[in-house]
């Protein structure tokens, strides 16, 4: 069956295969799983207090771990790291450092900021 559609959300739960065309050009030919596996996986950690994100980052980037301050929390780029491995990381070192969370999850990257990102220039 073939599906056409530009409502990526619902693609990403019914399509185990796709086709990305953009400006007439296939961009993307495969297994879903294989688009999505090539996006990056996150970490978002809220403190209780705004003011302690710029430390909890300091604390990160010395870690040698990516971040950036993105709203109320702090997301951190996994880099090929096990996520819960440091998902505890941060979560150690942001008590170690008086720093109360009261939000730690993971984000996975969807299909449509995927495609957003292969059809204005990234990789593909």
């Amino acid at each position: 069956m073939l599906v056409s559609s530009h409502v990526l959300a619902e693609l990403e739960q019914v399509c185990n295969w796709l086709i990305v065309i953009d400006h007439g050009a296939v961009v993307f030919q495969g297994p879903a799983s294989e688009l999505l596996d090539r996006s990056a996986t996150t970490i978002v950690a809220v403190p209780e207090h705004y003011a302690d994100l710029p430390r909890l980052g300091h604390l990160l980037n010395a870690s040698g771990h990516d971040s950036e301050i993105a709203g109320d929390g702090l997301v951190i780029t996994i880099n090929g790291a096990e996520p819960r491995a440091l998902s505890a990381e941060v979560n150690r070192s942001a008590g170690d450092a008086g720093i109360v969370l009261v939000e730690l999850g993971q984000t996975k990257t969807t299909l449509e900021d995927r495609y957003l990102t292969m059809v204005n220039g990234g990789d593909r």
